[in-house]
This record gives structure tokens, sequence and C-alpha cells, in this order.
């Protein structure tokens, strides 16, 4: 992989960002047409738990401190919008809803880049991803290229003769760049390509550069670059060994040490841990903290991972479940508080999620193998009500899981309760309605049954 070098844009954008005085930001706004109370900014690390902006009179003003220029996410009511910010802006939003629509105008420093910025997202939310289900990689890998080439070109001649910041500039470009990459590394892995000659695109990459780590699509690229390093070093082992390392979490870990750049390599390793803490709780996060101890560093990344681990707290064993409430197939109501008595193992999926259906038949066997020893399978659907005969045609010849669907209108509450960050995902519930585990194995692995043998002892 080629080594970084210093492009004289990039040294530009490092001499006006060295020569800030301050990293403040101060926005400011109005909103017409709607009495909302409050607004909301937030970077990447703090996606979940955003800035609160009190509205007042239908005015808001707001200062934040940033350690780098990037894309931020500024949150009106249900939406998000993305807006670009650098030390130094002093940007005022102008929000005015009504019936069909709601428009955003900027002004003040660093208005420009954003009323770009907005034409821009309204051109990429016209992308049609359909081309995604062509089963040519090749047409695929050629759209792609031509898709976002035209997207560079047609940026490149807006701002030509425009007094625009060079920082917006250069990270504009790499957000085009880095979205291209992400799509073909992505589908690089579902079909799960080894010719190296696939991937020779990364070689022209600014891949070192850490300041990148305020673009959005730089992020996503890098955590599928990590799924590709991870194959790799599985791809060198004998198949007895890779059985073992692809459920291994720790030898993703040891990939992410190879990273060259300190920062990128310490926002993958905070990545991950965010991850694990999500899908495998504090007992998940205690096996790999050796790793946060050693390279996780940044307070801000630290503050995030001590917020997500007291909110595991509220989930963690010996907890009460909430007590959710699930429509069977016959349209009857069924909650938590039902099922007391037995152990509960279960399941949260959706119709259309992958990776739950690949899960579904070790479902269907565990459930069989542990018939009459006091566990009741359950598989909640957090599917929209137009999956509901899909759900039925699929869940038909489960006898011993009771397959129950959650409404639209009780979906949020559920899976804020249950901290339900992505699917499938799988918890344990004892007799009295209190949480063993709530960041349980999968069927397919061999952890669960372990763990179901030793509540069955019990």
């Amino acid at each position: 992989m080629k080594k970084y070098i210093f492009a004289p844009i990039t040294l530009l954008m490092i001499f006006l960002f060295n020569s800030c005085q301050h990293n403040q930001i101060f926005l400011t706004g109005t909103i017409e047409g709607s009495d909302s109370t409050v607004v909301a900014i937030s970077g990447f690390i703090h996606k979940d738990t955003p800035d609160t902006i009190v509205v007042k009179d239908g005015k808001f003003s707001h200062k934040i401190e940033i350690d780098h220029p990037g894309y931020y996410n500024f949150i009106f009511g249900e939406e998000e919008k993305m807006i670009f910010l650098a030390p130094g802006y002093q940007l005022n939003i102008a929000i005015q809803v009504t019936d069909s629509n709601t428009n955003y105008t900027f002004q003040g420093k660093g208005d420009l880049e954003n009323n770009t910025l907005e034409k821009i997202n309204n051109e990429l939310d016209k992308m049609d991803y359909n081309f995604m289900e062509n089963p040519s990689l090749d047409y695929k890998v050629t759209h792609i290229d031509s898709l976002f080439n035209a997207f560079q070109v047609n940026f490149t001649d807006s701002v030509k003769h425009k007094k625009i910041d060079p920082i917006f500039v250069n990270y504009q470009k790499k957000y085009f760049e880095f979205n291209g990459a992400m799509f073909k590394t992505y589908m690089g892995l579902q079909t799960e390509i080894k010719d190296p000659n696939y991937y020779k695109f990364m070689e022209i990459l600014e891949m070192n550069n850490c300041q990148y780590l305020g673009i959005p699509s730089f992020r996503y690229f890098l955590d599928f670059h990590l799924e590709y390093q991870y194959d790799l070093k599985l791809s060198k082992l004998d198949s007895l060994k890779r059985s073992v390392e692809e459920k291994n979490t720790a030898t993703k870990f040891e990939v992410i040490k190879t990273y060259e750049n300190k920062k990128i390599r310490e926002y993958l390793m905070f990545n991950l841990l965010k991850q694990v803490i999500e899908y495998e709780g504090i007992d998940g996060f205690k096996k790999v903290k050796s790793y946060y101890d050693e390279f996780v560093k940044d307070d801000k990344f630290r503050d995030y991972i001590h917020i997500q681990l007291n909110k595991k707290l509220l989930i963690a064993k010996g907890k009460p479940a909430f007590n959710f409430v699930g429509i069977d197939v016959n349209g009857k109501e069924v909650t938590l508080q039902d099922l007391k008595g037995s152990i509960i193992f279960v399941d949260f999926w959706a119709t259309w999620c992958n990776p739950c259906r690949a899960e579904a038949p070790y479902n269907t066997v565990l459930s069989k193998d542990y018939k009459g020893k006091g566990i009741q399978f359950v598989s909640l659907s957090i599917d929209d009500e137009k999956n509901i005969e899909e759900w039925k045609k699929i869940i038909k010849e489960d006898k011993n899981i009771l397959h129950l669907r959650i409404s639209q209108e009780k979906r949020k509450e559920l899976t804020d309760a249950f901290q339900i960050k992505g699917i499938p995902t799988y918890m344990l519930i004892d007799q009295n309605g209190n949480f063993i585990n709530s960041g349980a194995p999968r069927p397919s692995s061999t952890e669960i049954r372990q763990i179901l043998d030793q509540l069955i002892v019990k």
C-alpha cells in the first residue's frame, strides 16, 4: 500500500487548521412554522447523546468546541441534516417549516459551504440503489465509479469560481472518493472476492490522514477495510484454526494494532469496543478491556464508553426486563409477564434481516433440543405491518418457538428499553422476568448450549 504523501491542498488545510487560535464555533438559528422547543447537534462520537439546544421564541444559539473540521448531524424534530463545520465558523441556520417540507438556509461564515452541501445532499438523496441487485460485480463496480466520478466533476465545476473554504472542498472530494471505496469494499466482502487485484483501488487512498475521521464515508470505509484485513488474516490460517478465530473478537483487535496511524488505530479500537458493549454488554467489555486501557486515551472516546457502560447497567444481570407486549400469529397479545416461570431465550429479528434468517435454523434446532427443559424460546419480530404475511409464512414450521411481532407504535419503546442497536440480538431472561444475559450468544454458537446446560442444572 502506498505511503501517504502530503499534497499542496493538504498542507494548506493543516496550516489553516493549526493557525486557528481556538476551536470554537458559534451556531445560531431561527425556526418558522413550528413550535419546536429544542434542536440538537452531534458528531460521530456522541451520535446517541447529542448536545441539546433550547429554542426560545423561535430562536436558538449555541457554542461548540471541535477538534478538527468535519461533518456533523444537525437534528430538528425527526429530521437529521448533515452540516459542515470548521473552527471559526459563525453559522446561522434559518429553518422554515411548511405543510409539504422543511427548508434550511445558511448564512454567516460557513454559509457558502453549507448551502453547497445542501444541494449535494439533495442529489445524494435521489440515488437509486437498485444497481446493487444486479448479479454482475463488474457492472456494480463500473456503476459506482461512474456515479461518484460524476459527483466529483459536478462538484468541482460548481465551486470553481467561488470563494469557498479550501478545507471544505478537499473534504467533500474525499467524501465522494471514500463513498465509492466503501461501496466497492463492501461488495468485495459480500461476494467473498479473494483476488488482491480487485482491491487495487485502495492503494491511491489517503488512509493514514486522521483528520479525515471527520468524514462519515471515511469512517464507514475504515469499518469495511477492517473486515477486509480481518478476512486476510483468517485466510492464512488452516480451517480448524479459522473456525475458532472467526468467533474471537480479540483477533479483530489484534488486526487493528497493525494500522499505521495512531489516531485511526484509536478510532477503530473505540468503534469495536462500542460494538462489543452494544451486542455483548458489560461482560463482553470485560473480556477486551485491556485494549481499552492500552489504546483508547482520548477523553471523548473514554467518556462515551463510560456512558454506554452505565446504560448497560440498566439491563445487567438481575435487573428486571421490560414487560413487552407481543402479538402472536392469531392476533392474541402476549406479555413477558405471561411467560414467567420459564427461562426465556429471546430472539429479536426481522424478515428482511439476512443474518437473522441465517441464524433461524439453528434456533429451531436449539428449541427442539431443549424442549421440555423449562426454557421458552421467543422470537420477537420488529417487522413493519406490510411484512406480516411474509412473517407468517416464515414462522409456520416452528412449533417449539413462540413467535410474536411487535406493533409499529410499540417498536421504539421496545428497542429503547432493551437497548437494541442491531439485529439479530439475543437475550436470556430468568423465571422471574429478570435479565440473565442481555447479550447472549447466537443459536449457532457452542457457547449458548453451555450456558443453557448450566441454567438447567441450577
